[in-house]
Parts: C-alpha cells; structure tokens; sequence
C-alpha cells in the first residue's frame, strides 16, 4: 500500500488515550506548529511517527540550502549507481539550522519526553537519582538524484543492538526507544523523486521482526516540513524515478544519553566551533558528562577540562565532584560573536 501524509484529527481529550490507541489504525498524522505537544507525543506513541508542517520558515529553509550547498557541490557520489550525496557534519556545515533545531522547544519537549533516562544508585551509605537529557545522535545532509533506486527497509536503532518484545500500543511505554530519527525537508519530498517509505506501528513490534514491504506508506514533505520517526520504525528511502528532481534532507537524530555516539562529533568538530555554540547546544552535541562520570576527560567535563568553559561542570555528587582549576572561562561568551 501507498499513501501521502493526510492531516488526521488528534485524540479527543475527552477520550482515554488507551481507548484511542485500540481503535485506530497506525497511520502517519500532520501536525503544526500551534498543536499542543502532548497530542504529538500520543500520535508518536501510536505510530511510530509524526509530520509537523513548517517546522522552519521559507526564509530558514533558503538559509540553510545556502549553507549546505558549497559542501554538496563538492561532495561526490559512493559509486555509478548510488545517484546520493550523504554528508555528516551539520553542526559544522550548517550551525545556525544546528543550533535553530536544538534550542527549538518543539524538538526538545518531544526527545526529552521520550528518551531522558533517570537512574537511582548508591554510593556507599549515600543514595543518589540523577536524570539525563538525551544528546545528538548523528546528523546528516541527503541529497537524493534522479535514477537512485529504493533503499531496504531498516530501523535506524539496530546499530544499539535493541531488543524488544512486541506490545500493544496501550502498552508502549517511554524508555522503550533508545534514539528517535528527526528529517527535515529542505526541498519538496515526493513519492517521485524518492521521499522516505515508512511502516507506521512497526516499533511496536518485535525488535527481530522482519518488515513487511506490503505495509509501507510514502513520507511525503513539503520544504521546511519537519518528521519526528522512533528509530524502531521500519524505513527506507523510495526510488528518485524523476529525470531532474533532486531531494534534500536534514536529519539531526538524538538519543539516550549514555549510549555511544553514532556520529563522533568530538574526532572532527573543531573547538572553536563548538564554543560558538550556546552552553545548552554544547551539552546537546554531547560534550559534557552524563552524571554521575560518564564521558570525563581528566576527572572533569569536557566542557570545563577541554572547552575551557569555566563552571560549566555540574557535578555536585559526593565521590563525583569535579576538579577545580581546569577551566580559565576564556570561552564562556564565544557563542555571542558567532556570524549567522
């Protein structure tokens, strides 16, 4: 089966949303901007998905290919019948679209929801519980070309090696997914020039399961569009049968915060770079400690040890505390000087 995005009713508020989840069938609902995020969250829930409709305004969409462009124009492609230009490195290529996607409350209200972890332990007498944001898994810039074929239906969460029973929908439960895959359009996606095919409630079944081609519905953007995915969904990019249509995607994935890194950022991103971000972008890319100590570069945050971003060190935990003197707060004001 193959079907565009429609713009579906959200759950009644007057209704259990146990009971909406036994009655409708997965499909992929659209969404804007001025939807109240728990109705987002609850259609994620049920399908695995959600379209949310000028995510970035026409005038951020021409930033952004204006960015981007200089480093496709460069880019080659993989092979003769691989007809798409995949590049990592957002938040270097493109750090305003960067730095829009992870300060925007839309985007954050939706991973946090689904992927902070919050974990009780002890250390000796003394009991601690500490709650994690998630942080950026990956990012990429795809631009598909006329003549790429279809891409096999996969789920982006099986680098993690997960393994989940099937449930219900009712029985979905946040903590279930590790990452959740983000796109963004930067030009008009159709089921011509390749737009991704996505089978909606596939999270919900086992993690082992093979995908069933037949049930596979066509994503469908319009420029500046946005599509939040659970990586556990079952997805494929479609074929580009067009002679002149190319499609561009920002995708920017986020995960549980004390899972390895699909992209590593830290190998490439120079520091200055990384600076110029916001404080709260910098945790998001990954450079700070998920408490307790995990991710430490000598006994201390890498953003006090390595970014030298004085005070940025949140510990406070007896047995965790954080070195003094690491940092000298020379970049503590670096993201206000960055040219947009």
């Amino acid at each position: 089966m193959s079907m565009t995005f429609t713009l579906h009713a959200a759950p009644s508020t007057t209704a259990s949303t146990a009971g909406y989840l036994k009655l409708v069938a997965p499909r992929i609902e659209a969404f804007t901007r001025d939807t109240p995020v728990s109705e987002i969250i609850d259609s994620i829930k049920l399908n695995g998905g959600a379209r949310i409709k000028g995510f970035l305004t026409p005038e951020e969409v021409a930033s952004a290919a204006s960015a981007v462009r200089p480093h496709l124009d460069a880019a080659g492609y993989a092979r003769p019948d691989d007809q798409t230009k995949r590049l990592g490195r957002l938040p270097e290529y493109a750090p305003a679209l960067t730095e829009k996607i992870l300060t925007d409350s839309l985007y954050l209200s939706v991973m946090d929801t689904f992927l902070s972890v919050t974990h009780t332990s002890w250390l000796g007498d003394k009991q601690f519980v500490v709650t994690e944001k998630p942080i950026v898994a990956m990012s990429s810039i795809f631009e598909v070309g006329p003549g790429m074929h279809m891409q096999d239906l996969h789920r982006d969460d099986a680098i993690w090696y997960t393994s989940r029973p099937a449930i219900e929908a009712s029985q979905y439960k946040f903590g279930r997914d590790t990452t959740i895959s983000f796109f963004i359009a930067g030009s008009r996606t159709t089921r011509a020039n390749g737009a991704t095919r996505v089978v909606p409630g596939s999270h919900l079944q086992r993690s082992d399961e093979r995908p069933n081609q037949s049930q596979a519905i066509d994503a469908e953007l319009d420029a500046g569009d946005a599509f939040f995915m659970l990586s556990s969904v079952y997805h494929g990019a479609g074929q580009n049968s067009t002679e002149d249509e190319k499609r561009l995607v920002y995708a920017l994935f986020m995960q549980q915060p004390h899972l390895r890194q699909e992209e590593n950022f830290a190998l490439y991103l120079p520091h200055d770079i990384v600076r110029a971000y916001p404080l709260e972008v910098q945790r998001r890319l990954g450079y700070d400690v998920a408490l307790p100590n995990l991710g430490w570069v000598d006994h201390a945050s890498p953003l006090e040890s390595v970014l030298k971003q004085k005070g940025a060190d949140r510990r406070a935990i007896p047995g965790y505390n954080p070195i003094e003197g690491v940092a000298d707060g020379r970049a503590e004001h670096a993201h206000e000087s960055r040219v947009q």
